[in-house]
């Protein structure tokens, strides 16, 4: 119950954009959805920020980074650097729905 399908990539690009700079990155929160197209996705999960300025994205995602050769989850850390590529998603359901955990 509760699942909900993403978007392709196509459809996110439309609704998106790019971390390319440091008032981008500074839009971003928790939850947002981070993708390089056809690449790589990841979920935010943490921020850490000095000043205004942000200097990492903590994030969740798959793939084969630490798994031995073998797919895992993970949590890493992103530097701006790193994100010049991706886009960020803002589109997911739970920015204009309230969670309810008695729902299930």
């Amino acid at each position: 119950t509760h699942t909900a399908r993403l978007p392709s990539y196509g459809d996110m690009e439309k609704n998106s954009f790019k971390l390319d700079s440091n008032s981008n990155l500074s839009k971003v929160k928790e939850g947002d959805v981070i993708f390089a197209t056809n690449v790589h996705t990841a979920i935010v999960v943490g921020i850490v920020r000095s000043g205004s300025n942000v200097v990492s994205i903590d994030v969740i995602d798959s793939n084969f980074v630490g798994g031995n050769g073998n797919e895992v989850i993970g949590r890493h850390t992103f530097i701006p650097n790193q994100l010049k590529s991706y886009r960020v998603w803002k589109g997911a359901s739970y920015y204009s729905t309230n969670y309810d955990p008695n729902s299930r």
